[in-house]
């Protein structure tokens, strides 16, 4: 069975590289359970299919150029199965699935929407863009696309079955931290990613500031790996909060650089509830990088992955209570710190991997799913 994957993402971009692994992974474990997959999407010169450029694009051609490509490779080859990230945003791509259903009625089309409900993700005016102009092309996506695959709740989106869609990890590209994680009165947290402003952090380090304050046993320090649109904006709250010298920010690292930063950390920050996202659930890649690394981590958004998992600390109030936080980090986790670590991975391995996430979407859709 072949399997056409497209994106819309330009795979040379910094800010697309996390979500490009994610979708990179998808794939690979399609092709372990015996699919042929084939990629196609954008890098920095135009139009690639499997990392092979087919089409060059010019100055004044959009990423939405990758959909006028799908016939093409449809007419070229026999695919089964179409596998589109969904991008709301994009005219082109209702039309290409609209063109697609038209000529292959046959073929299975199933769209990947892993941040429903979107219209929150986005400011103002692309809010008003949505509504006002794209949003009647929902109404018809239930014509075109068997399935919609997502990680929440919703049993059907725009009148289509939703498939269970969990985020998952690819085990062997994350280098385990085997070594007990011990603290010598400090403890280090650590986020890495890319820096957005409904992410909440100016309220953790408002929280460090106070904590700082306070006659407490453990010296707080924060780790922040990456960048964004809020990267100034937090070194410049650092700063206003008296808490620079606590507050360590590392430009995007990668391979051992990383894994030598992580190596240092004692708690992860995972997703964090923030109101302009209005987030139920969550199913941050963070978290299963977290536990495939061993290290426990701290989240408020539901992650139903984590629900009783020795290690993860669901914290539900709005702004961060450190001192909680550390107690649980003192009383539940260290004194049997190796079992924890020991856990996390394990779990991340049989439960959390790639490998077995795309195996449960084989079994719903009764699809052959070779290992």
């Amino acid at each position: 069975m072949r399997i056409l994957f497209i994106y819309r993402l330009n795979v040379d971009l910094q800010q697309s590289k996390g979500i490009v692994e994610k979708e990179n992974a998808i794939a690979k474990a399609f092709r372990y359970h015996g699919y042929e997959v084939d990629i196609l999407c954008n890098n920095d010169l135009g139009i690639i299919l499997n990392g092979e450029l087919i089409q060059k694009r010019y100055f004044y051609q959009t990423n939405d150029l990758v959909f006028n490509q799908i016939m093409n490779q449809l007419n070229n080859k026999k695919y089964e199965l179409i596998y589109l990230r969904f991008s709301p945003l994009s005219f082109y791509q209702y039309k290409a699935l609209s063109e697609v259903r038209a000529n292959f009625p046959n073929l299975k089309i199933w769209v990947a929407m892993p941040n429903y409900p979107f219209l929150y993700e986005f400011n103002f005016f692309k809010r008003m863009l949505l509504k006002t102009l794209i949003s009647n092309k929902w109404n018809h996506m239930h014509l075109w696309v068997n399935r919609i695959l997502h990680l929440g709740p919703e049993k059907e989106i725009f009148g289509i079955k939703t498939i269970p869609f969990d985020n998952g990890i690819e085990i062997k590209s994350v280098s385990s931290i085997t070594r007990p994680l011990k603290s010598d009165l400090q403890i280090n947290l650590i986020y890495v990613g890319t820096f957005w402003p409904w992410q909440g952090f100016d309220l953790l380090l408002k929280a460090i500031a106070k904590y700082s304050q306070e006659q407490m046993p453990y010296k707080i320090n924060l780790i922040l790996v990456g960048d964004g649109p809020e990267l100034s904006n937090l070194k410049s709250k650092a700063i206003e909060f008296g808490i620079q010298d606590l507050v360590k920010f590392i430009p995007p690292k990668y391979g051992e650089e990383l894994d030598n930063i992580f190596a240092e950390a004692n708690i992860g920050i995972g997703t964090l509830h923030h109101e302009s996202r209005q987030l139920s659930y969550a199913a941050n890649l963070k978290h299963r990088n977290y536990a495939a690394r061993g290290i426990p981590f701290i989240y408020n958004v539901p992650d139903h992955s984590f629900h009783g998992i020795k290690g993860a600390y669901l914290f539900d109030q709005a702004e961060f209570n450190l001192r909680q936080i550390i107690e649980w980090y003192q009383t539940d986790i260290l004194p049997n710190i190796e079992n924890v670590s020991g856990g996390l991975q394990e779990y991340a391995n049989t439960v959390l991997s790639w490998n077995a996430i795309v195996k449960k979407v084989l079994i719903a859709e009764n699809l052959p799913h070779g290992n």
